[in-house]
């Protein structure tokens, strides 16, 4: 696993799920969350189980609680 290219795409991801509706439209933000889901879950399992354990690494690391609760909520979509 790439943890640079993970960070990148998480970063991402909590800024589409974390914005204001002013900044990202809704929608489109929910569009690309679901995408970038869809896309995650077609790594095979083992590299999957990696970027889970890298995402809630950072869930447990990160200072702002906003940025924690999506973390943890993502790696646990993953996992679904």
């Amino acid at each position: 696993m790439n943890s640079t290219l993970i960070g990148i795409v998480l970063e991402a991801a909590a800024f589409l799920e974390l914005s204001p509706d002013d900044v990202v439209a809704p929608d489109a933000a929910v569009a690309q969350l679901e995408d970038m889901t869809a896309n995650l879950h077609a790594l095979p399992a083992a590299e999957l189980d990696q970027v889970v354990a890298y995402i809630r690494g950072r869930a447990a690391s990160d200072p702002d609680p906003a940025r924690r609760a999506f973390f943890s909520s993502f790696a646990d979509g993953l996992e679904a």
